[in-house]
């Protein structure tokens, strides 16, 4: 890598250090904000911070933030290991504890909504338009608007996990190491470890070609 470049992404880094505080000052939240030397800042990162919350942001060295990535924090914690990838376009909604594992990858625009707990094992790979969220809008009483009403549930995503583009990931899933999740599947109850599936909602079709690589 040049000096140029390495230069450069120094500087962004800095940068969103700088306008992460700022944010969370002019809103009056507590904000603990570590950037390591080396993460890789590859375009403008777009940034809404609550106010009045206390958050987490953490992101190792070697992780790369593409260009248009947002983050909107809500309180809770954001980690992202060391060489974690998330591309262009993809948007975090942090309110509880959301972390990616090193080496782990979310690919373009992509959506996590983070209330409880979501966490991505280490070389787990999700493709583009993935949206995962571990909330979901109940029934309310009569008289009352269901958004304000929200039931939660972590889910966890294993290591070395496949995911293809526009899958769908609901509360309260557990997927296994090594699962494959084929494209466009609507993932709705936990996967076992070393299975493919797929549909809508998603079903096992198989044992995994990952396993004994």
């Amino acid at each position: 890598m040049s000096r140029a470049l390495v230069i450069g992404f120094e500087a962004r880094r800095l940068l969103l250090v700088g306008r992460l505080r700022l944010l969370a000052a002019l809103k009056r939240s507590t904000l603990d904000v570590r950037i390591e030397r080396g993460a890789r800042i590859e375009g403008r990162v777009l940034l809404r911070v609550h106010p009045r919350i206390s958050s987490v942001v953490h992101i190792g060295r070697g992780a790369r933030l593409g260009d248009g990535v947002r983050l909107v924090l809500d309180g809770g914690s954001l980690v992202v290991g060391r060489g974690a990838l998330l591309r262009t376009g993809v948007v975090l909604h942090v309110r509880g504890r959301l972390t990616f594992e090193d080496e782990t990858l979310l690919s373009y625009y992509s959506v996590v909504h983070c209330d409880e707990e979501v966490h991505i094992e280490r070389w787990a790979g999700l493709g583009e338009h993935t949206t995962i969220t571990d909330s979901r809008h109940v029934r309310p009483p009569a008289g009352e608007w269901w958004y304000r009403h929200v039931a939660t549930a972590p889910v966890r995503i294993g290591a070395r996990t496949w995911g293809g583009a526009k899958v769908t990931i609901t509360s309260g899933v557990t997927v296994g190491a090594d699962a494959v999740i084929a494209a466009n599947a609507v993932v709705t109850g936990d996967v076992a470890p070393a299975t493919v599936v797929a549909g809508t909602p998603a079903k096992p079709i198989g044992p995994s070609p990952l396993v004994g690589r």
